[in-house]
């Protein structure tokens, strides 16, 4: 990093020894700095320092340091309300207006603000600072946000071996948590839990009024436990009791079949560093197995919520020869990515199927497969997120999700927001189908690809 990258974070940690010079001559917030004799740790306000540079120099979009302390102003009234209507939150709002201040002077602004803050809610500054990381990154856009460590610590939940899960993809609606999918042959799937299902209690307890983080926290636990679920489903006149036993959930990215002539492959997930591999060995699996007879592929990535870009660019790349898939536009240069494997499925005709939950590295797949008039996209318009977020860590318990990135057609057109709008619209399937239930966009599928 430059002297000059780093110029603003050394202003904004002199900004800091200001606050806590402040803070501990101040009788009317004495204890800031010490908390009777035991000096009270100024380490969040650090890691507001940190965060503060990772917006300044890695966001999107160049911001306004004016905007940026103001939102963080903002986010401890949220958190605090008694602060919404103190003499020093408007001072403060109405001093960072002043656009003739240096980044020194709003620094010391920012400062005096937080001082008052602690002085007026008795927060630790821990809160404080969270809050006030929050308000900046809420002001930025729908897909930044501060992650804290109990968030931290679910997205290392998957690489611990002594906690299970049920397996499943969850939606809040209405107040209780809904059933996306059941992961393929993970507890729930076993035990007959199907898409669109409503759960409404766990181990009898209301989930009326939860938090989805909430709701998921209660169902993972130690491998074997059991767990109580009770389900609400369209068509069923009483509630379902399930009692499940919590295990490791194994996520297989790509899973296919032949259905006659017609080779099916279901893409879940881009989160895998492998998807191209396992897409590989599926193409030439279906190949073998079907021999001549083969007429095309149907390319399921309903629900697929995207993850790795490199995958999701190299598997567009196998439905196309050599070309740009996407653009990667950052706040100063715009790169393009290529895909350069080849055709897998030499030529063959494809479908693609989509629904609002497909998104990100699956809309990359769908636009691509769309523009180069590779194959037809079936089911519903997709989610539309076209951004790349980067975790930045903070400390090893914190960090920031920041969005660095936009994702483009190669044709510069942007689906962020608006979604892949697809060639054949199947209305009747708002949900995906349970298994063995009638798909309609499948057969949708099925009939155009047997009647070329």
């Amino acid at each position: 990093m430059t002297n000059r990258s780093r110029r603003p974070l050394r202003l904004f940690m002199a900004a800091l020894f200001l606050f806590a010079a402040t803070a501990t001559a101040s009788g009317e917030v004495a204890g800031v700095a010490r908390n009777g004799t035991r000096a009270v740790d100024l380490r969040p306000l650090e890691l507001f320092g940190i965060a503060l540079q990772r917006i300044r120099t890695a966001y999107v979009d160049k911001v306004d340091d004016s905007l940026l302390l103001k939102n963080a102003v903002l986010g401890v009234t949220a958190a605090s309300p008694v602060m919404q209507e103190h003499p020093a939150t408007k001072k403060a709002l109405r001093r960072l207006d002043d656009g003739t201040q240096d980044i020194k002077s709003k620094l010391q602004v920012f400062g005096d603000f937080l001082v008052a803050a602690r002085g007026a809610t008795n927060e630790t500054l821990d809160k404080l600072s969270a809050a006030a990381i929050e308000g900046m990154l809420k002001g930025l856009d729908s897909r930044s946000k501060y992650v804290t460590p109990k968030e931290m610590h679910d997205l290392q939940f998957q690489t611990r071996g002594d906690n299970g899960g049920l397996g499943l993809e969850l939606k809040l609606e209405d107040g209780i948590p809904k059933v996306i999918l059941p992961i393929e042959n993970a507890p729930a799937d076993r035990a007959g839990v199907q898409a669109g299902d409503s759960i409404t209690q766990i181990d009898g307890v209301s989930l009326r009024g939860s938090t989805l983080d909430e709701a998921v926290e209660k169902m993972r636990g130690p491998v074997g436990s059991s767990v109580r679920l009770t389900i609400v489903r369209n068509g069923s006149l009483d509630p379902i009791q399930l009692s499940i036993s919590r295990d490791i959930v194994r996520v297989y990215p790509v899973r296919y079949r032949l259905d006659g002539d017609i080779a099916y492959i279901n893409i879940k997930t881009f989160e895998s560093a492998h998807v191209y591999e396992y897409l590989k060995r599926a193409t030439e699996d279906l190949k073998r197995t079907a021999g001549l007879k083969l007429k095309g592929y149907i390319i399921d990535l309903r629900n697929n919520s995207g993850g790795l870009l490199d995958q999701a660019v190299n598997v567009a790349g196998a439905f196309i020869e050599s070309s740009t898939v996407v653009l990667e536009q950052g706040r100063s240069s715009t790169e393009r990515k290529e895909a350069s494997g080849g055709d897998l499925t030499g030529g063959k005709p494809i479908v693609v199927l989509i629904n609002k939950n497909t998104a990100s590295g699956a809309e990359i797949v769908a636009s691509k497969v769309q523009d180069e008039h590779r194959g037809t996209i079936v089911g519903r318009r997709s989610f539309g997120a076209g951004t790349v977020q980067t975790l930045f860590r903070l400390d090893d318990e914190r960090a920031i999700r920041l969005t660095t990135h936009r994702l483009l057609r190669a044709n510069g057109q942007s689906w962020d927001g608006k979604g892949v709008e697809p060639d054949v619209v199947v209305d009747a399937a708002a949900e995906l189908p349970a298994k063995g239930q009638y798909d309609p966009d499948l057969a949708a599928a099925l009939d155009i690809l047997r009647k070329q």
